[in-house]
């Protein structure tokens, strides 16, 4: 299974703009361009992944971005195309495609609208798009948003984000750059067409994640450079599997209860051997699961549906059937936790709460530190915690999350707020 640049999975056809164009820094409030005749309408845009904005390095490789519209133009008699500028409007290109190269743009800001009209254009490359000036000799409507591409100078990478997705078939990964930028830098292909739980071994080069759909754990090798993969778990050994965490030869998987597993919670011990994962041992928890987290042979697991964490200790050598947690912790305020990690020479925990899972509003960031102090009465009250929310925040449904002491950031898989 071959590691892929993101740019390849994009159609490689459209103009590509040459040159030293120059997108620039600066930022443009438009305003909105009316449409001249009523069933002229410019639609909305998004790149073919779905999102609105994205970050790309200029390094002398190719940046090849697609775009896509909800327009069906021939359907109502009237012609589409994409126009490019830079962030004041200045038209950089009017490209007879979908994809353009913006590895040849400068530093700063480009944006991509969308332009429906009749007749013939009235703009050319080095016009300011809102001069005021009609953009076509008949009906014209320019799209209801642009998409942003920001482009950023070759800097050094700090760190590596590895990414699951639950709907793409692809596993994410983004280089975190020394100005705090965070690029998609790859995507890797895996079976795995809705997947949940990712881990990392970096003293071996593997990733190991969790498959919802074929209620499986793959293992590649070689990930950094030639991801392969080299072992999988059992078939639907387990159903509705939630998160993972792996530990030296170990690897747990969090069973979620539902009508396919008999509504029962299981934690799943597997063994890491050469070229396989072999099931060791079944738990049966007494508990709803989500996110865990392995901190040596201590397991710290969210209870879901509720604003507790549950402590295992000794966790790998209980014996297999029921088990029951060492302590139950309550957190103050929490509505309902799903992310869990530990940071256990800071004695950190940090949680996530999606609160009200309807809403894309009510999602917070709970920091606790002094964790074992503060857990040591079971209750974690709002004065031993730092907790972050509110709209600024865009969370709304925070399901997971990592920390990244080399640069002090935490980075947070968002479920509801910009497309995911």
């Amino acid at each position: 299974m071959q590691k892929k640049r993101l740019t390849s999975t994009f159609s490689l056809r459209g103009l590509f703009l040459k040159g030293a164009l120059f997108c620039g820094l600066a930022f443009f409030s438009a305003f909105t361009l009316s449409a001249q005749c009523d069933d002229v309408n410019g639609g909305s845009l998004t790149f073919t992944n779905g999102d609105t904005e994205t970050v790309i390095i200029v390094d002398g490789n190719a940046d090849m971005l697609s775009f896509q519209t909800d327009v069906d133009a021939a359907a109502n008699n009237h012609d589409f195309t994409y126009v490019v500028t830079d962030g004041a409007g200045g038209i950089l290109g009017i490209p007879p495609g979908n994809t353009v190269d913006f590895d040849p743009a400068g530093l700063g800001l480009c944006k991509v609208y969308g332009l429906s009209y009749t007749g013939s254009l009235n703009i050319a490359m080095g016009d300011d798009l809102f001069s005021g000036n009609d953009l076509s000799t008949e009906c014209f409507d320019l799209s209801a948003n642009s998409l942003k591409v920001q482009r950023v100078e070759d800097q050094a990478t700090e760190n590596t984000l590895f990414a699951s997705s639950g709907t793409s078939g692809f596993i994410g990964v983004f280089s975190i750059l020394v100005d705090g930028s965070v690029i998609q830098e790859d995507e890797v292909e895996t079976p795995a067409l809705d997947a949940d739980g990712i881990a990392y071994d970096e003293a071996n080069d593997k990733l190991y994640q969790l498959s919802r759909n074929f209620n499986r754990v793959y293992e590649f090798s070689n990930f950094s450079t030639d991801p392969t993969l080299t072992a999988t778990s059992g078939s639907n050994e387990f159903t509705n599997g939630r998160e993972i965490a792996v530990v030296g030869s170990k690897i747990v998987v969090a069973q979620d209860a539902n009508a396919a597993n008999g509504d029962q919670n299981r934690f799943y011990i597997y063994n890491i051997n050469s070229g396989s994962l072999d099931l060791e041992k079944i738990y049966d928890a007494d508990i709803n699961l989500w996110g865990i987290h392995a901190n040596g042979n201590q397991l710290f697991a969210v209870q879901d549906n509720s604003s507790n964490v549950a402590i295992y200790d000794d966790f790998f050598n209980q014996p297999a059937g029921a088990v029951t947690p060492t302590a139950v912790v309550a957190i103050e305020n929490l509505v309902r936790t799903h992310g869990i990690t530990y940071d256990p020479e800071e004695d950190k925990m940090f949680l996530t709460d999606v609160g009200d899972a309807g809403s894309a509003t009510d999602g917070a960031i709970i920091v606790v530190a002094n964790w074992s102090a503060a857990s040591a009465d079971g209750v974690v009250d709002a004065s031993e915690q730092i907790r972050v929310g509110g709209a600024a925040s865009l969370l709304g449904n925070p399901v997971d999350i990592a920390i990244d002491k080399a640069n002090n950031r935490v980075y947070v898989a968002e479920r509801a707020n910009g497309g995911g």
